[in-house]
């Protein structure tokens, strides 16, 4: 007899298993036997197999809600350390070199097939709405499929906390986003050119008679928050739109993921929003950001001005300053009137938190 969290079950003998390997395509079958098979049994096992989002309270002022995650059911694996090598088996040891873990890898996304079993029990008057009584049994056989996510899945206890103990989504991927749970990234090259203008370049002490084209690195950053909840059990949504809205346009004021400050701009949002397995109504956010690192060449370290290589963000511009021929070309910072930089910055943390 096994468990997983409030359902107990048995696996079917000899059609379960069915295991497929391949890469970013493995997906298994798993058939179960519950031991409660009534109306109740079988919704239970499905909330603790296929596992779902919501907006609960931490009981700290200034804090007051977190996303909680009841995560689905992992297919069962060993730890890598169990796999045998071959050939290098040795060397391996020596080198603590283990295989790809598959431990937390696989999950349940789906009941494909439910059976009923045994001598039926009558029907369910608790069923709502009322009225709309369920079929009770003593058994029931449910096909649960496994396959890979795109992104971590993790529980409570495993995120990481905030300076005030609560699960933080926004803590963690800012902490990088190995840390984070629910969230897909993807990063696609950017690049633009810039024109350095006659009168800057020189070949052998002679000016050139045109423009220099610089070119200039980043990527296109897309984080993607997935199964997010719009409502939940608490009637509060986890999306912060207010939140979102007021953001868009401006910095990272702080690291975020691999990104530090002030290299991050906010470009536009993007949702998806559809049903859960539960009825519940679930969004997937994509926040579409810019990074744009400047780094600085390090020319104007000697005078103050940041080392070789400090990366200086989108309020920093490409230019030289002094007087001919003691030009020092390097980043400089921009501002519109003396005091105010072209672009503000927010906490990115606050993005991926539910609305106070």
């Amino acid at each position: 007899m096994a468990r997983w969290l409030n359902t107990e079950y048995t696996e079917f003998a000899p059609n379960s298993p069915n295991e497929r390997w391949g890469p970013g395509s493995s997906a298994m079958t798993r058939t179960f036997d519950l031991v409660d098979g009534s109306f109740l049994g079988r919704l239970q096992a499905a909330y603790d197999f296929l596992g779902y989002g919501v907006v609960v309270p931490t009981g700290i002022a200034g804090t007051p809600w977190f996303l909680h995650r009841v995560v689905p059911m992992a297919y069962p694996a060993r730890d890598a350390g169990s796999i045998k090598l071959p050939n290098l088996a040795d060397v391996m040891a020596l080198w603590d070199i283990q295989p790809p873990d598959l431990s937390n890898t696989l999950y349940a996304i789906g009941i494909s097939k439910t059976e009923p079993l045994g001598q039926p029990k009558g029907l369910d008057f608790n069923a709502s709405p009322g009225g709309a009584a369920a079929a009770n049994y003593t058994r029931a056989r449910l096909t649960t499929e496994f396959t890979t996510l795109p992104y971590l899945v993790k529980t409570d206890a495993q995120m990481p906390t905030d300076k005030t103990g609560v699960v933080s989504e926004g803590f963690a991927l800012a902490s990088g986003w190995q840390n984070s749970r629910y969230v897909v990234r993807h990063l696609e090259p950017f690049s633009r050119l810039l024109e350095v203008p006659f009168g800057l370049p020189k070949i052998a002490g002679k000016f050139l008679k045109t423009g220099l084209p610089l070119r200039e690195g980043g990527c296109n950053a897309k984080y993607t928050w997935m199964r997010v909840p719009l409502t939940g059990g608490s009637g509060k949504g986890a999306v912060p739109f207010s939140t979102i809205q007021s953001s868009i346009g401006t910095l990272n004021n702080d690291t975020f993921d691999i990104f530090p400050a002030g290299t991050l701009l906010l470009d536009s949002i993007a949702t998806r929003e559809y049903q859960g397995a539960f009825g519940e109504r679930l969004a997937d956010v994509t926040f579409n950001m810019i990074a744009l690192i400047h780094p600085s060449t390090g020319n104007n370290a000697g005078t103050g001005g940041p080392l070789k290589g400090a990366p200086l963000g989108w309020n920093y511009v490409f230019t030289a300053v002094g007087n001919p021929p003691n030009l020092i070309t390097d980043y400089y910072k921009v501002t519109l009137g003396d005091v105010d930089p072209p672009f503000v910055s927010n906490d990115f943390k606050a993005l991926f938190e539910p609305p106070s």
